[in-house]
This record gives structure tokens, C-alpha cells and sequence, in this order.
């Protein structure tokens, strides 16, 4: 009945542990080879090598769980006589020995927890019994015997398919009826017969599952109650960090970067946060310049006038237009504008070398139109903007096409075109930091200014 109970228990505590670890590989197949001694008995005048150097073995191993498993083992050894050392020389003699085993596998890495310091390191402890036989040419018989063994396997992790080990084991014999030498016969039975094993091999894991069961655990964390108070700190100085990542006053730069902390909302500012009161823009004249243009538009400006109209630019600061250098470059014009009189109603940003409207501004510039055929008094500024890359004079053109997509789009919605103007700002005018992929992406661009006429 005792016996009963404890298979019980085994059994169920197995199916439990496997329970927890089912998604682990179970099958290995193990190889491995190296040394032998045969240690006694042997018959006067004949013994064998400290160390012989032919040992063969390999197994089939199912592990039931992460700790416990069985072996289907076999091995072969060659014993001959003594050819090394100082202590005389053997009578020749060659037999062969033959080994097959049943062992129980106790993994003592995962039942110590080796994974607290090394997950690629561990130890199997195996113990079982089998039948030996050995064989030699001198005996027409052979001599099968029972044998009872056990052994130490250290095992390192090279990968979730293969594992190499060293192995040390230990072989007694039970019957064994004639010495290693097959000369004569065993006068004392029992435990008589021994010899040991020293290998190195390969652990093959075969399975579907990326993990062993060699290899499975669940790992070990430390108390980390000591990290408490500087979890705090950490924490205090997330929120500061916070707070100075804010933009309190919505102009497009954070706080710690502002110096101009209470900026009216609409106002454009430069990358330091600081109210810009004038800037530099380009018109261009070009009339071959932005292909997309239609011809009678090509200017920008309304060419009814050579001058520019006053009743469609009325913020164009006077005193300043006589500056117009006229030995620019490229066609194109520079002049300062007064933004004093102009109401900023926000940006449309535009792809990388694109300068298409895209789909997801269609409503604001809807709401725009609506509010220009609502208020005839008013006109619209579009300033096109580009980000730093390319050369400065495609980006003048860039931007330019840019300003025009938006014209075209409110000329489409029933806006006059002699109610909207349209400037080129190239690169020259970043709102965001050009050095992130972020703030390029912000700074391609078309501001939009409503003035009264």
C-alpha cells in the first residue's frame, strides 16, 4: 500500500510540473564520447590502461518535466592491456564491453535554481541499472552481467537546439563470471566488477517549442523595495521635465526654450518664442516659375497693375518698397512686410518635395472660403514656406507652388483671386527647429494671414 501511495504521488507531482511547463521541448537525443578505465577484476599478470582512449555512448532522454526525466541509454568500451607507465607491461589481451541502461534523470540545476546566476549553465545527476556483457577472442563465451550505475552530467548552453556536457560515471556489476580479461572466472561475486566512464558530447533537443525543458524556469527577481525612494526622485523629476515640455502660450515652442512667455495666441514667433513684428518675403515674378500657374496668374499679383495694388495689399510697409532690390537673381524680389495688420488663422503643412493639398486640410480651407464670402472686406495672405532641405532656390520655389496650391484650391470654392496674394518665404523663415525629422516636417509649410482691405 505505501508503495501504491508514493507511485501516486510521483505520478501526479509529474503531471503537475509538466502542467506548468507544456510549452517546453521534452526529447533530447545524446551523444558523446571519450575515456574508459575498467577498473577489476582481472586475472594475475594482465590489467588494463589507467585511461583507455576508446568510449562510445548515446542515449534518447525524456525529461517528464523541468527536474525530473528518464534515459534509454548504451554504451561500448574497448579494454586492452596495460601500455602505459612505469609499472610494467601487461600481458596483451583485447576485449570489447557492451552496455545497455535504464536511468532516472534528476536535473540539479533547475532543482537549486542555477538560473539565480547563469542561464546557460547546469547539472543532471542520472542513476539506473541495465545488462553488460563483455566479449574477447580468447573466450568463446561471453559474459553477460547486470549492472547498477550512476553519474554527474554538467551541461553548457550553446543554443535552444544543442547543449554541450561532460559526463563522469561510475559501473558496478552484479554476476560477472569471468575477469576483464576473459582468462578465468571470478572467485568472488557480487559488486566486484567496476569501471568508470569520463565523456564529453551533445545534448540534440529535438521539438517544436523554442525552450527545453533543460533550459525551463521561471526566473527569480529580486526585492527591489530599495529602489523605492529612487523611483520618487525619478518621478519628481519626470514631472519637471513635463512642465518645461509644455507650450503654455500655443506658439510652437516649449517653455524652456521660450523667452517670451505670454505670446498673444495667433503670433508668429522665432525659434527662441520671441514675437516676429516684420518679416522678409519673395514675390516672384517669374511668369514662367510655378508650371502649375496659369498664365494670368503667374505673377502673384494682380496684373492689372504694375504697382502693387494698395487695395489688396494695404499692410506693404511704403517706406520700405522702394528698397526692392532689383539685381536680385532668379526673378525674384524682396520686400518687407508689416505683419502689424495681419490675423493669423493657422498653417497647412505639406509633404517632403510635395506641394499638393492634402486631403486632411480640405475642411479648414472650406471654412476659410466660407469666411472670406461672408466678410468682402477681407483678404488672404498665403505665405509659403519650405524646410532646409534642397538648395535655397528650389525651395523658393517650392514654397511658391505650395502658396499657389492653396490659391487654386480657394479659387476653386468661389474666391476672387484678386482677393488673395500669394508670397514665397523658401527656407528662410523655420517656425520649429530644422535639426529633427519633426520640426522640418512643421516647417514645410503654407501660413495663411486674413487682412481687411
Amino acid at each position: 500500500m505505501p508503495r501504491i501511495l508514493i507511485l501516486c504521488f510521483i505520478t501526479l507531482f509529474s503531471i503537475t510540473a509538466n502542467g506548468q511547463f507544456e510549452q517546453n521541448n521534452k526529447w533530447s537525443i545524446d551523444i558523446s564520447g571519450g575515456l574508459s578505465n575498467a577498473v577489476r577484476p582481472y586475472t594475475a599478470g594482465y590489467w588494463s590502461n589507467t585511461y583507455d582512449l576508446f568510449h562510445a555512448s548515446g542515449g534518447v532522454r525524456y525529461m517528464f518535466n523541468n527536474k525530473y526525466g528518464i534515459k534509454f541509454d548504451g554504451g561500448f568500451d574497448r579494454i586492452k592491456n596495460d601500455e602505459n607507465g612505469s609499472n610494467g607491461t601487461s600481458l596483451p589481451f583485447q576485449t570489447n564491453y557492451y552496455r545497455a541502461s535504464v536511468q532516472g534523470i534528476l536535473d540539479l540545476g533547475r532543482v537549486f535554481m542555477f538560473e539565480n546566476f547563469s542561464n546557460h549553465v547546469s547539472l543532471l545527476f542520472h542513476s539506473g541499472a541495465g545488462f553488460s556483457m563483455i566479449q574477447s577472442e580468447v573466450n568463446p563465451e561471453s559474459d553477460p552481467m547486470a549492472n547498477f550505475m550512476f553519474g554527474f552530467t554538467p551541461q553548457f548552453k550553446l543554443g535552444n537546439r544543442v547543449a554541450l556536457f561532460v559526463d563522469a560515471s561510475f559501473i558496478w556489476h552484479i554476476y560477472q563470471q569471468y575477469t576483464f580479461d576473459m582468462h578465468n572466472s571470478v572467485a568472488k561475486r557480487g559488486f566486484d566488477g567496476f569501471m568508470a566512464n569520463a565523456t564529453i558530447g551533445f545534448n540534440f533537443y529535438l521539438g517544436k517549442n523554442e525552450t527545453h525543458m533543460d533550459w525551463a524556469y521561471t526566473p527569480c527577481f529580486p526585492d527591489m523595495s530599495y529602489l523605492e525612494l529612487e523611483n520618487k526622485n525619478l518621478d519628481s523629476t519626470n514631472m519637471a521635465l513635463r512642465a518645461n515640455l509644455k507650450d503654455d502660450d500655443a506658439d510652437g515652442v516649449i517653455n524652456i526654450m521660450d523667452d517670451e512667455k505670454d505670446t498673444p495666441f495667433g503670433k508668429e514667433v522665432d525659434c527662441r518664442g520671441v514675437t516676429i513684428t516684420s518679416i522678409d518675403v519673395v514675390i516672384n515674378t517669374d511668369t514662367t516659375a510655378d508650371s502649375t500657374t496659369d498664365t494670368t496668374t503667374t505673377t502673384d499679383i494682380d496684373t492689372t497693375t504694375t504697382d502693387i495694388d494698395t487695395t489688396t495689399v494695404t499692410d506693404i510697409d511704403t517706406t520700405t518698397v522702394t528698397d526692392i532690390d532689383t539685381t536680385t537673381t532668379d526673378n525674384t524680389t524682396t520686400v518687407i512686410i508689416d505683419k502689424s495688420g495681419l490675423t493669423s488663422i493657422g498653417d497647412i503643412n505639406f509633404g517632403l518635395n510635395h506641394s499638393y493639398v492634402q486631403g486632411r486640410f480640405y475642411s479648414v480651407l472650406n471654412e476659410t472660403a466660407n469666411l472670406l464670402k461672408s466678410q468682402p472686406n477681407l483678404t488672404i495672405l498665403l505665405g509659403g514656406h519650405a524646410d532646409i532641405t534642397g538648395d535655397e532656390a528650389y525651395n523658393v520655389t517650392l514654397a511658391m507652388k505650395r502658396a499657389n496650391s492653396i490659391k487654386k484650391y480657394l479659387i476653386s470654392r468661389g474666391i476672387n483671386e484678386s482677393r488673395i496674394q500669394v508670397v514665397s518665404f523658401g527656407e528662410t523663415k523655420p517656425k520649429f527647429l530644422s535639426k529633427t525629422a519633426a520640426g522640418r516636417a512643421l516647417n514645410r509649410r503654407v501660413e495663411v494671414y486674413i487682412q481687411e482691405k
